[in-house]
């Protein structure tokens, strides 16, 4: 992104990080795998594939309170841990997995269980039944294609990113 001269030259003296550049799915669900936590301290973010993509592996996130999204998603204590925005306490909360394996793998595997309910399925039928659509139904796994019977008018559901798209 843009920030990755400046990220490059502030680790340029640490042997720890790596900058792995684009990797394929398969190699980033590895390397999700791989981490002891994953800290997700975005400026602003919607909702942030990152915890989903951390939760599939396991792993517990670490975030901070005005990350936006992710700091509604990640439910302190349980899928994840979710501090004050400073240095302090993120490299505190950090440390607090790092130390401890089995609480890491706790949120991590609470994390992975509160994901397997998220999907763009299940949230266009709480849309639709929130608009009286009573009627939806919604398939065993996400991104399955099937077909609902419609009732009533067309429900218009509106999709808003804050993320600049690209043609």
């Amino acid at each position: 992104g843009p920030d990755e001269q400046r990220l490059r030259e502030l680790a340029s003296d640490d042997e720890r990080i790596s900058f792995l550049g684009v990797v394929n799915d398969a190699q980033l669900a590895v390397e999700y795998a791989r981490a002891a936590v994953v800290p997700f301290v975005p400026r602003d973010e919607d909702f942030g594939l990152v915890t989903l993509e951390a939760w599939a592996q396991s792993r517990p996130i670490v975030t901070v309170s005005d990350s936006g999204g992710v700091a509604e998603i990640v439910v302190a204590g349980e899928t994840g841990l979710v501090v004050d925005p400073n240095s302090g306490s993120l490299s505190a909360a950090i440390d607090t997995l790092l130390t401890s394996p089995s609480t890491a793998d706790t949120l991590g595997e609470l994390g992975k269980n509160r994901s397997a309910d998220i999907s763009w399925d299940r949230v266009i039928a709480r849309l639709l039944r929130r608009r009286g659509n009573d009627d939806v139904s919604v398939p065993a796994g996400p991104y399955r294609r099937h077909q609902r019977r419609r009732v009533g008018p067309r429900a218009r559901v509106v999709v808003v990113s804050s993320e600049e798209v690209s043609p």
